[in-house]
């Protein structure tokens, strides 16, 4: 995106289709690499990234290692605080669209003689409850953000084609075995390389975002740490490293932790190298619990 309009010049909306597009190409090239050659997922990925580092390197080191972004729709992407009333609006809808999913969840789980209607009514309030508290709380601030209002819009969407929808299910099916997905008639190459391309586009638009709320294109944006904590987010929230189990709403949670834990030992004056361990030690307890959980349940599948 920076470098096609600050140094090329183009039309922002040219420069954020172009940079998405790429992002985008990435993650289809990496997922050919993963279905049709067999390579291990994290890799190909952890490899993209060192690349992809290292090109942000070579691009913006000699421009002082960061790109301002001035343009009046990029700053405004970053900084827009929603109208009150917009997002009232847009929260109900959004819980509408929620409610309207959980209801006919229950309904078919009903209808087949399941039970558990209690627990998704229950969990249907709670999300009314934090939604609507924390959209009265930030407009009694500066307003609810464009970015956060976006991301809720992402998670509830992401959450429903991956619970509610073919797709979904076949992707469970074959990230729990994609052995018994192929002999049931799934497309596991298909699968794997569909889910690729929309990282690498969630990717994109997630870079572009970013970029925009910092307002500059920097090679620091997005190192560090970050990827860690994205894979200890994943497994704190009940995400199986070994596949087939996990959920949105679940890396959410795992994501909300390992920022409490951040936040609070920052607050508390702790050293980095404190931080880093306790982090590590808690991705290691998660990690290691989720190993036990599935060498029991392998153990009750053969017993």
């Amino acid at each position: 995106f920076s470098l096609a309009t600050v140094f090329f010049h183009l039309p922002v909306g040219v420069g954020i289709a172009l940079g998405i597009a790429l992002a985008t190409g990435i993650g289809f090239l990496q997922g050919m690499v993963v279905s049709r050659i067999g390579v291990p997922s994290f890799v190909v990925t952890l490899g993209g990234g060192m690349i992809a580092e290292g090109l942000t390197l070579a691009i913006l080191t000699p421009h002082g290692g960061s790109v301002p972004l001035a343009d009046d729709f990029t700053t405004a992407i970053g900084t827009l605080n929603l109208d009150p009333l917009w997002s009232w609006v847009l929260s109900l809808l959004l819980f509408g669209a929620y409610a309207a999913v959980t209801l006919n969840g229950i309904r078919k789980r009903a209808a087949s003689g399941h039970e558990g209607g209690f627990a998704a009514t229950m969990r249907l309030v709670g999300v009314a409850i934090m939604l609507f508290g924390a959209v009265f709380m930030l407009n009694a601030y500066r307003g609810v953000p464009f970015l956060l209002m976006l991301f809720l819009i992402a998670l509830f969407a992401s959450a429903f084609v991956t619970k509610s929808t073919r797709f979904g299910r076949h992707l469970y099916a074959v990230g729990g075995n994609a052995e018994a997905a192929r002999r049931a008639g799934i497309s596991v190459k298909g699968i794997q390389l569909a889910v690729f391309i929309i990282a690498g586009f969630l990717v994109g638009l997630a870079g572009y975002l970013d970029a925009a709320r910092l307002g500059v294109a920097s090679a620091s944006v997005g190192n560090g740490d970050i990827m860690l904590n994205a894979v200890a987010a994943a497994v704190i929230g009940g995400t199986s490293l070994f596949g087939g189990r996990g959920s949105v709403y679940g890396a959410l949670f795992g994501a909300l932790v390992i920022a409490s834990v951040s936040n609070g030992m920052n607050l508390l004056g702790a050293a980095s190298s404190v931080r880093f361990i306790v982090e590590g030690l808690i991705l290691l307890a998660a990690i290691t619990i989720d190993t036990i959980l599935r060498l029991r349940r392998m153990r009750s599948g053969r017993a």
